[in-house]
């Protein structure tokens, strides 16, 4: 079975999780998913139907091809479609059951003998149209005869008219530029840190969620410092969904590198450098192998980046960057058999790290600067990589966890004398895509979007979250 769809939604965790697992995944955000499934059997049809009606997600259609599954070809053959191959309307009602429905009239695929035939069904010749018979009956072609040399003298008096007032030709209107935007749009999975030379915060990439750019990869580069300021024009690392970034005090800069790019492309492996003002593309000697969804964060002694791949399940490497290069520590690397999300204990740099999990949650690990230690076996219960942000909360000196459970709402969970705590209270109102620490003000920041399409910054304080 496969799925179709924006990186976002399918690309950049294939081969991570099962089709019908990504599926489940996207709809517990609340949003529709449209994808399209290639199915070989009704079995597969109903696996689809029972993750759609569980989860209230939407399936816009199922195509299948017909085979040696009686019942799929049982199931093409309801909804009139072509022989060999035909798209089985589906959706889900609002009481969450599946209805099967007919293509729209003029839709479905043409056969012999009628665009509705029925597989297996007698053809028969459809009936000559009323134009064809005029052509082709004497009687019809003494009538058009007629009919055209009455027509002629009007004709004429026609194209005298417009010989004689021939219109003025009227320019075409000028194209309308579209303004540029003066704040960033709403995006999915953007790359976000906090840049303590500049004093500013900084987004990038993303994947677009506005009507006009929905599913789109995004490339463009904004900062806050109380308001937003696009880049100016250069050089900017490609349009992609789930890069990592964080600061790097060698160079002044904030270090960026993974991620998926158009299509689906990748996982990405380069490295680029923002100093501020614009990116730099840096060539290394050593480049980290590609990694979904890499993990990155930075300590007393530099950014330091855990990769794994997602064939080599329960094994990771960790990598540390020196201001110039890339180079992999020699050291047990905590044995990821799901994402993972990291970043700076602010008591101490302390690095981190807490894995997804799977089925009650994964461990949560931490990194001192030479080796990595198991801090909790069973983490919090297990998140979804897609929506969680995890940063130090200055205001209750801890580290706070939190993405989008069941049902839409937005988690928090806190880190505290090693082991995670429930902290409903310290949840931003909305969904935020992003959570980042200004350590040059001693604040917690949540991106999240404004209800008209942008994207807007919260700040944490002892009274809660303000804009």
């Amino acid at each position: 079975m496969r799925l179709e769809g924006t990186p976002d939604d399918c690309g950049y965790l294939a081969g991570l999780v099962e089709p019908q697992r990504r599926l489940e995944r996207r709809a517990q955000r609340g949003r529709a998913v449209a994808v399209a499934v290639e199915v070989q059997s009704a079995a597969d049809v109903a696996t689809v139907l029972e993750a759609a009606a569980a989860t209230g997600a939407t399936v816009h259609a199922v195509r299948g091809r017909a085979g040696e599954d009686e019942a799929l070809n049982a199931l093409l053959d309801d909804v009139d479609g072509a022989v060999g191959e035909a798209t089985v309307a589906l959706r889900v009602s609002g009481s969450g059951q599946p209805v099967l429905l007919r293509p729209p009239a003029g839709d479905e695929p043409a056969t012999a003998g009628g665009a509705g035939a029925r597989r297996g069904a007698p053809t028969r010749p459809d009936p000559p149209r009323a134009s064809e018979r005029i052509r082709t009956t004497p009687r019809g072609r003494l009538i058009l005869a007629i009919a055209l040399v009455a027509a002629l003298p009007a004709l004429i008096v026609v194209l005298a008219a417009l010989v004689i007032h021939r219109p003025e030709p009227v320019a075409a209107p000028a194209p309308v530029a579209t303004a540029p935007r003066s704040l960033p749009g709403d995006r999915g999975a953007p790359a976000v840190a906090w840049d303590p030379t500049t004093r500013r915060l900084v987004l990038t990439t993303g994947s677009g969620r506005e009507a006009a750019d929905r599913g789109e990869l995004l490339d463009d580069t904004w900062t806050w410092d109380g308001s937003w300021h696009p880049a100016p024009p250069g050089e900017a690392p490609p349009a992609r969904v789930g890069a990592a970034m964080t600061s790097d005090p060698a160079t002044r800069s904030l270090l960026l590198t993974g991620g998926f790019g158009s299509g689906g492309s990748g996982p990405l492996d380069d490295t680029w450098l923002w100093d501020g003002t614009r990116w730099t593309a840096r060539a290394t000697a050593t480049q980290p192998a590609s990694a979904t969804l890499p993990a990155l964060a930075t300590d007393q002694r530099g950014p330091v980046l855990l990769t794994s791949q997602a064939a080599a399940r329960g094994t990771s490497t960790t990598w540390r960057w020196n201001g110039d290069d890339w180079s992999a520590l020699t050291i047990a690397s905590p044995p990821l058999r799901s994402t993972a999300v990291m970043a700076t204990d602010g008591t101490g740099g302390t690095l981190v790290l807490v894995e997804a999990g799977e089925n009650g949650g994964g461990q949560t690990w931490t990194f001192d600067g030479a080796a990595w230690s198991v801090r909790a076996a069973a983490g919090p219960e297990a998140y979804d990589p897609l929506t969680a942000a995890l940063a130090w909360d200055p205001t209750d000196r801890r580290l706070l966890l939190v993405d989008l459970g069941p049902g839409g709402t937005t988690r928090a969970r806190a880190w505290v004398d090693g082991r995670w705590i429930q902290a409903p209270a310290a949840a931003p109102p909305g969904h935020p895509v992003a959570l980042v620490t200004d350590t040059s003000s001693g604040r917690l920041l949540a991106l999240e979007a404004d209800g008209m399409g942008n994207l807007q910054v919260l700040v944490r304080s002892a009274g809660g979250w303000r804009p």
